[in-house]
């Protein structure tokens, strides 16, 4: 029990505290490892209270084992109540009915959804820029459990995290432009949730964020509420999509000032599947740009050839296309990951034969069949 609850509350104050720099589960997920490590030595205990040796010698955990189950139907009340009309104290309107107006898998192609707020508020998993100031980055369409898991860390995400404070300390007018290559269309302030901030005592979102969202060029409102504010990036282009000359000629700079200069554009949009996977679609000689950190792994199949990948806008992916044909975005794993996750298997499975001790049930199948049958001659009265 205290394997589990120790580490998980040690893991709960580092995370609310930013002593680290590390990804931690949030909150919410460490609360339940505390609740499992609770509920085994509550199981424990009970086992050994209404142990029929043990209850005649420890007589004085009966006493408290009876204010514990008084305990249990005490706290049960309000649950009970909250249960009445289902609702359990939520609000009428969600944050993800509010979110239902962003566009899911559009025709001018798929973007990024960037989510700044308060980390007490921020419906995903993110990065902590200060105890008041979070972010997060999905990808178009409603939020689903899958956001709410820890993700590899990128070069990415600094750039994200650097442009947020931009914005907060007045230090840029462009955020839009600078955003433009991650595929950022839309900013999310959520204030909020119905859960720590609610409608009769919201949270403030950070301080200088929507004043500092307010002065880009780039941003426009789309929405505005007492709980939600929604900025759409005018300066966007698809996660994957054909870039024009100039955009090209950009991609091979890096840099603040290239970023601000240039005015990014699209001349095809490439449907994705999936996160990196695309569909199939004719292109001709151009520059196709993937809005993900770079990797060599990445390649893109024009025709029966290959084409490499390199390092677009300082961080993300482009492709530069000699010939037309029939394109499409392969990844190839590396045999290191490979080796990786083979090796996460092994351990897995070493795990649960050491767990469960197999052996121990094929040790009682055996003593079973192995025991000795007796029979006894019973008198028959006549």
């Amino acid at each position: 029990s205290l394997m589990l609850v120790v580490p998980a509350l040690a893991l709960i104050v580092v995370n609310s505290s930013s002593l680290i720099d590390v990804r931690t589960p949030s909150t919410e997920l460490l609360l339940v490892v505390v609740s499992c490590g609770v509920a085994l030595g509550a199981a424990t205990l009970a086992s050994f209270v209404f142990d029929d040796e043990s209850s005649t010698t420890y007589r004085w955990w009966k006493p408290l084992v009876a204010l514990a189950v008084v305990g249990v139907v005490a706290g049960s009340i309000p649950t009970v109540v909250a249960t009445v009309d289902g609702r359990w104290g939520q609000p009428k309107t969600t944050l993800s009915q509010l979110l239902a107006q962003l566009p899911t898998n559009p025709p001018e192609g798929d973007f990024v959804t960037l989510y700044v707020a308060r980390p007490e508020v921020l419906p995903l998993r993110g990065e902590r820029l200060s105890s008041d100031v979070a972010f997060g980055v999905a990808r178009d369409g409603e939020l689903t459990l899958r956001d709410q898991f820890v993700s590899t860390r990128s070069t990415l995400d600094d750039a994200v995290g650097r442009i947020v404070s931009l914005v907060i300390d007045n230090g840029t007018i462009r955020a839009g432009r600078l955003l433009a290559p991650l595929s950022v269309r839309y900013v999310v302030v959520p204030i909020v949730d119905g859960g720590v901030s609610t409608s009769d005592s919201p949270l403030a979102p950070p301080v200088g964020l929507l004043d500092g969202l307010a002065q880009q060029l780039d941003l426009r409102r789309t929405y505005t509420a007492s709980d939600l504010v929604i900025f759409e990036n005018t300066a966007w282009i698809p996660t994957l999509a054909v870039l024009d000359e100039s955009s090209a000629l950009a991609s091979q700079q890096a840099g603040d000032s290239a970023l601000v200069s240039a005015r990014l554009r699209a001349l095809t949009a490439l449907p994705l599947i999936g996160d990196i996977a695309s569909e199939r679609r004719a292109i001709d000689p151009s520059t196709v740009h993937l809005a993900v950190p770079y990797d060599d792994g990445l390649t893109l199949r024009v025709g029966a050839s290959d084409v490499k990948s390199r390092v677009a806008f300082g961080g993300t992916t482009a492709f530069d296309s000699p010939a037309a044909g029939i394109a499409e975005i392969n990844y190839d794993t590396s045999l290191g990951y490979q080796l990786q996750i083979f090796l996460q298997i092994v351990l897995w499975v070493a795990l649960v034969v050491a767990t469960f001790d197999i052996g121990r049930v094929r040790r009682r199948m055996l003593a079973t069949r192995a025991r000795a049958i007796v029979f006894r001659d019973e008198e028959v009265a006549s």
